[in-house]
C-alpha cells in the first residue's frame, strides 16, 4: 500500500498518508486521507479496513464460516467440538474413530484435524492412521490460541494425494490474485499446508471456469457478509469442482507471489491501487443489497 501510494502521491495532491513504525514490529501501521473525505483508513498487520471487525471474526472462524454457508458454498463435510468439553482425549479420539469405521460417514483417512482459528497451519494435521490420532488431538485441545473448537474435516484427494489447492485473494467479490503451489519438486515440511513447503513454485490460475467459481463464491460473501477482502484456501477436484477449506480476512503470502511469480509484481500493483481508489472514493466494505439468486453447485 505504501508502494501504491508512493506511485500515485504526484497525480493526487488530495492524497496523504502517515506512516509509523513500532520498533518491534516488521509492518508499519499506515493510515491514509483524502481531503474530500474525511474518514480514515488505517492498514494495520493482519487487518484493512475494509472489513467491518464482525465480518473478520466471521471470516477467521473457521466453524461459522462452514455452519453458515456449507449449504450454499460447497465445502468439505466438518464437524466441530468443544476443545474444553468434558470428553477425554481418548473419548474423543474413539468417537472419531467410530465415525472413520462407519461405511456411511463422510469421514475416512486420511482426515484432518485443526483449530477453529489461526493461520499459516499452526496444529492442522493430515491424520493418515489412527495412531496419529491421539497427538493431533491433544496438540488442538492444549492450544488456547487458537480458537475454542476442534475441528474434524473430510479429506479432499484420491490415492494420488490431495486434489490441487489453490489460493485465492479477492477484492469487492471478484479473485484479483489467483495461485496454484506446485509442490513436484517440493520437500514435505512440518506444516499441513503444502503452500508452505521448501522448493512449492507459485503459478498463475488462468483457467476462466476456476476463476468464475471463485468469483461466486467471493460475491457471495462480498454481498451477503460484508467481506470485502478476503483469502481462501480452496481445492479443486478432478471433477472441476472448487471446494473452500477455510478463509482469512488477513492472507498472507503476498511476498512470495511478488517474488516467485513472473508478474507477481503486476498482480500486486494492481490489487493495492484498486484497494487506493476504493480509498479516494469513500467506499465501505459493507454492502446494502444482499445478492439475489446466486447459487452455488
Amino acid at each position: 500500500m505504501i508502494d501504491a501510494w508512493r506511485a500515485h502521491k504526484d497525480e493526487d495532491p488530495d492524497l496523504k498518508a502517515q506512516i509509523h513504525r513500532e520498533p518491534l514490529f516488521e509492518s508499519p501501521e499506515v493510515t491514509f486521507q483524502f481531503a474530500q473525505n474525511s474518514q480514515d483508513y488505517r492498514f494495520i498487520f493482519g487487518k484493512t479496513p475494509f472489513n467491518s471487525d464482525d465480518t473478520n471474526s466471521f471470516i477467521n472462524n473457521k466453524w461459522a464460516l462452514y455452519e453458515t454457508l456449507h449449504d450454499s458454498i460447497p465445502f468439505p463435510h466438518t464437524e466441530a467440538m468443544a476443545k474444553k468439553s468434558d470428553q477425554s482425549h481418548d473419548n474423543i479420539r474413539d468417537s472419531i474413530t467410530a465415525k472413520i469405521n462407519d461405511p456411511e460417514h463422510p469421514f475416512s483417512l486420511p482426515i484432518i484435524l485443526k483449530p477453529n482459528s489461526g493461520s499459516l497451519s499452526v496444529n492442522v494435521f493430515v491424520v493418515e492412521d489412527e495412531e496419529q490420532l491421539l497427538p493431533a488431538i491433544k496438540a488442538i485441545r492444549e492450544d488456547s490460541d487458537h480458537g475454542d473448537q476442534l475441528l474434524v474435516q473430510q479429506y479432499l484427494g484420491d490415492e494420488n494425494g490431495p486434489f490441487q489447492e489453490i489460493r485465492a485473494i479477492c477484492l469487492d467479490g471478484k479473485g484479483a490474485i489467483v495461485f496454484e503451489k506446485n509442490t513436484d519438486n517440493a520437500t514435505r515440511g512440518v506444516l499441513a499446508n503444502p503452500i508452505y513447503w521448501d522448493g512449492a513454485i507459485p503459478k498463475e490460475i488462468t483457467d476462466p471456469d476456476i476463476l468464475q467459481q471463485i468469483d461466486d463464491i467471493a460475491t457471495r460473501l462480498h454481498n451477503d457478509h460484508g467481506a470485502s477482502y478476503v483469502g481462501f484456501d480452496l481445492m479443486h477436484d478432478n471433477e472441476g469442482r472448487i471446494w473452500v477449506l477455510e478463509a482469512n480476512a488477513a492472507p498472507m503470502g503476498l511476498e512470495k507471489v511478488e517474488r516467485e511469480m513472473p508478474n507477481g509484481r503486476h498482480l500486486i500493483d494492481d490489487l493495492t491501487n484498486r484497494m487506493l481508489e476504493k480509498i479516494k472514493h469513500g467506499q465501505d466494505a459493507q454492502s446494502d443489497s444482499p445478492s439475489e439468486g446466486l447459487s452455488l453447485h
